[in-house]
Formats: structure tokens, sequence, C-alpha cells
């Protein structure tokens, strides 16, 4: 698996795709930080810190300064009781964020194929919103199994799965359980090239910590690298193989013959 190349063409494509991917990446963070937002209102945790101490300028100082956010934390843990309602359109909000996350997969499929591809596929999750919950629910059970006899299991089997979603949005016909299970076949001897894939992102992902709104460029930068990595444990070409019976030409090419315009379209 060539990981520089699956970068390079995710990158040539956010450079010339319309609609560019990074406007796409745009409309996704936006998404995801008010419903983000919501949720935190609704479920009440917006907590409020206070710092006393401003001059940290010794280790006891800087302790003091810990211990004391940890006390304010703890105190309003304590008074801390989220309604019903609340906890019911937290959850709404938390479908919302993986049907968003859905459609940018969708879209990142259909750019990395050369296919059609708009805004609306960020809606698209919603028709197979069913199907990808449970998807979610079997992967979250899976993981939290395998975490309980050692971390190192748990985050071998998150790597296990992750082929998963992809191959719900590409065969409608299988179920979620048969999806993690040829997921689980894709990634045999796989799973620690994936691995050095994603710490490739590393320096980005730190920067995107410290910097959040960098997410607009980064999303869309592994989103396409990664349904590219897909693609290639699927079988399919990087980037994909002209189609050969499309006429390359130009047009005054073809000329009059009946013979020339065979196979164009």
């Amino acid at each position: 698996m060539d990981r520089t190349l699956l970068k390079r063409d995710a990158r040539e494509r956010m450079r010339r795709y319309q609609p560019n991917p990074i406007v796409i990446g745009l409309i996704v963070f936006a998404l995801i930080y008010i419903l983000q937002r919501l949720s935190t209102n609704v479920m009440g945790l917006n907590f409020r810190f206070t710092i006393s101490n401003t001059n940290m300028t010794t280790p006891e100082e800087v302790q003091a300064v810990i211990e004391n956010l940890q006390a304010q934390y703890l105190r309003q843990l304590e008074n801390y009781s989220p309604s019903f309602f609340g906890c019911v359109i937290a959850v709404a909000l938390a479908i919302m964020q993986l049907m968003v996350n859905t459609g940018k997969t969708i879209y990142s499929l259909h750019v990395t194929r050369e296919e059609p591809a708009d805004y609306g596929n960020l809606l698209d999750g919603f028709a197979v919103m069913g199907r990808v919950i449970l998807l979610s629910l079997l992967e979250g059970v899976f993981i939290f199994l395998w975490s309980l006899l050692l971390i190192v299991p748990g985050i071998v089997a998150s790597y296990r799965y992750r082929q998963a979603i992809y191959l719900l949005l590409d065969h409608p016909d299988y179920t979620p359980m048969q999806c993690i299970q040829r997921s689980s076949e894709m990634m045999r001897d796989h799973k620690m090239e994936l691995f050095t894939l994603d710490l490739s992102f590393l320096g980005w992902e730190i920067l995107h910590f410290l910097l959040s709104p960098f997410a607009i460029w980064l999303w869309p930068y592994e989103a396409l690298t990664y349904a590219n990595y897909y693609r290639v444990l699927n079988g399919e070409s990087i980037p994909p193989k002209p189609d050969p019976t499309i006429f390359e030409g130009e047009y005054t090419e073809a000329g009059d013959d009946d013979d020339h315009w065979e196979g164009w379209h």
C-alpha cells in the first residue's frame, strides 16, 4: 500500500474537484460545531471554571491551580442532574452528527471514484440511518468487549472494523453484521499498515488540536485518503482507470465515419 500515492491523490482532488472538498469541510465543521454546542447546552455540561492565581511560576503553584480546577469540576459534577428530555435531545443530536459524518464518507467515495458529488451527499446518510446506527452500536459493543480483556485488543478491534461503514454504503444488501465480518477479512494483515497511515496524520492532528478550525482542511484530506485506502483494499485502482469505451480525443477527431464514433459518448 503506497500511502504517499493515497495522500497525493487526495490533495489533488482537493484542488480541482467541484464542489470543492474544502468547502464541504467547512460545512461539516459548522454542522458538527452547532450540533455539539446544542448537545452541551441541553445536557447542561457548560461548566464554568475560574483561576484565582495566575502567577504559576513554581511547580507548587501549578499544582495548586490544577487541584483548584479539579475541586471546581467535582463540585459542579455533584450538582449535575441532566433531565430525561435533555438526554433524549442529546441522543438525537448525536445521531445527526453520525449522519453528517456518514454523508461526508459518501461524498468522499464519490470524489475518489470520480463520480458526481454535491452538497446533498452530506444528507444522504439519513437514507441508511437505521443500518448506520445499528452498525455503530455493534462496533461499539464489540470494541468494548475486546477492551475488557486489555486496551490493546480493543484498539486492534477498532482497526478490524474500520472498513465496515464503506462496505455498508457500497453494498445495500449486506447486513451490518456482514459488513463487520467482511471488514475483518479485508483488514487481515493490514491493521499495522492502517495504523501507520494514521500516524502520518499525527502532526496535522496536533495542529487541529491547537487550532480547531483547521479541521476545515484536515477533515476532507483525511476522508479522501481513507476512502482511497478502502478502495485499494477493495481491488480498485488509484486513480480510477479511465473507461476504455469513452473517446479521449478532441471532438473534431471523431470524424464522420460511423466506425470512429463507436464507443464514443
